[in-house]
């Protein structure tokens, strides 16, 4: 009969090192060497099948050895471990020293057929006796690993050798390498151990020589790294610290700042060829020709407030980009560590002490602001920063002018119907049924700061705090992607910035 023999992986691993490689080295011999497989061979018949003679392990041993075996290997995945072992040897401190192992396997499939796709088929194109054959069955029977000892195998010899179309044949020209027995190999020749071999300088063993094999890409390759599809951050949160309190006044006098230190820092870290800054449209919402960018919102917004939202002082400053923060505009904006604020009314002009800067948070931005922003719908929110408007209020009443440019700006945002995203405004951030200023700013407004430094005083935006009534359709709408609630001109510096009023429990 032709011999096929089949070698299963019960725990779906193989561990083997190559003859003329060091365990260390992170190699591995794949498929089984035939001279691996006449030394398992060999090693079972001494401890575990004494009744086989002696005769017929020679001549088996030899009829093997005439010709260089064909292969059917199963789908691997090749990985490692890597372990620190203790040694003999005490470092400088008097500490055990360790070294560095690694363990090199292959994933295998737990095939339960013999033949099945994940066993390893290996056959020799040559007949075997009658004896030889019982005596081949009982050795393959008896095996109880291939390789390292670790590696515990189930070997059948089958009755048949299956049908296959990727047998793996010798190739002088193969670019794998593997050791096997010649043709007149003795067992004494395959029983040689490695410490013989160092004694008498041998880098073959006798009776062995390099056969090549040719082996399909496929057969073995390196596991998959998994590929992590991480959305990009959207908001980068800083705690502000400074000698003198921040009043909330000061709010986009803070938040022009914060954006000109990004800036500063984005055009420090990427120069152009002449050696000027370069320029970052998500930062500054501007192209590279100074254009204004009309990309619906989605360049960055820079907000100033208090984490508890009642405090009057600003101790929290977050920027928001909801396109997403690339790896060099959120290197630049992670390396802030100070501000210094042309002018604010905590300081005397030109003498304002520097703010000092902690990051706290990079990711979703509703992680990063739980203060304004809900995952359950909420229909009543408040303005913690005025709403500015950037036209004025023509022949329509305040009431009338507020409530169209804020339903037009929330229904083109929400892609909402106009008529169907606000159901009432209340002209107060209180919520009361205050009556309507006769003109804009009123007198809540007023406080803050409505221009930035570049500005005159001149061009100050009108504004006013309001509470808003929203549609349940709209409150829903803003809770399938939680984030901020910012509305008006001057949005992009921290100004109408809304909160949620949620119902007390």
């Amino acid at each position: 009969m032709i011999p096929t023999l089949s070698f299963r992986f019960p725990l779906g691993r193989y561990h083997a090192t190559p003859w003329d490689h060091s365990a260390n080295e992170g190699r591995l011999e794949w498929p089984p060497s035939p001279w691996r497989l006449l030394r398992a061979l060999l090693a079972v018949w001494h401890q575990r099948a004494p009744e086989i003679g002696t005769t017929t392990i020679t001549g088996l041993l030899q009829t093997l050895a005439g010709t260089a075996p064909r292969y059917v290997l199963p789908h691997t995945i090749h990985g490692h471990t890597r372990h620190y072992m203790p040694g003999v040897d005490l470092d400088h401190q008097g500490r055990e020293k360790r070294f560095l192992a690694f363990d090199n396997f292959l994933s295998l499939p737990k095939e339960p057929q013999a033949d099945g796709p994940g066993a390893l088929l290996v056959t020799w194109d040559t007949e075997l006796t009658d004896d030889q054959a019982k005596a081949l069955a009982v050795l393959a029977q008896r095996m109880p690993y291939l390789g390292r000892a670790d590696s515990i195998c189930v070997a059948e010899l089958l009755d048949t050798t299956p049908e296959r179309d990727t047998w793996i044949t010798p190739d002088p020209g193969g670019e794998l390498r593997l050791l096997a027995p010649a043709p007149d190999v003795t067992p004494e020749q395959v029983e040689i151990d490695t410490r013989t071999m160092r004694k008498d300088r041998m880098v073959t063993p006798p009776g062995a020589c390099w056969i090549g094999y040719t082996t399909p890409g496929e057969q073995t390759r390196k596991p998959d790294r998994p590929v992590r599809h991480r959305p990009r951050p959207t908001a980068v949160r800083f705690a502000l610290e400074s000698p003198a309190p921040l009043h909330f006044a000061d709010t986009l006098l803070i938040t022009d700042t914060l954006r000109r230190a990004c800036l500063s820092l984005y055009g420090k870290q990427h120069r152009n060829p002449d050696g000027t800054g370069g320029q970052c449209p998500p930062l500054s919402g501007k192209d590279h020709a100074d254009n204004i960018s009309r990309n619906q919102h989605q360049h960055a917004h820079y907000l100033a407030y208090n984490s508890d939202t009642e405090s009057p002082y600003l101790d929290t400053a977050v920027i928001w980009l909801p396109a997403g923060f690339d790896p060099d505009v959120l290197r630049a904006v992670t390396a802030l560590r100070r501000l210094r604020p042309r002018h604010s009314r905590s300081e005397e002009r030109n003498q304002a002490a520097d703010i000092r800067v902690a990051l706290e948070h990079v990711g979703d931005i509703a992680d990063a602001t739980p203060e304004t922003t809900t995952a359950a719908p909420v229909t009543t929110w408040r303005t913690l920063t005025p709403v500015c408007f950037r036209r004025h209020r023509k022949k329509e009443t305040t009431e009338e002018f507020v409530t169209h440019e804020l339903r037009a700006e929330l229904a083109a945002e929400l892609d909402l119907p106009t008529d169907d995203v606000i159901t009432k405004i209340h002209p107060t951030p209180h919520g009361t049924n205050a009556p309507w200023p006769a003109d804009l700013p009123d007198h809540w407004a007023r406080r803050y700061r409505r221009h930035r430094p570049s500005q005159t005083m001149n061009q100050r935006l009108p504004g006013l705090g309001l509470t808003l009534e929203l549609a349940p359709t709209t409150a829903r709408k803003i809770t399938e992607k939680p984030r901020p609630l910012i509305l008006g001109a001057h949005r992009h510096f921290g100004l109408g910035l809304l909160t949620p009023v949620r119902p007390a429990r």
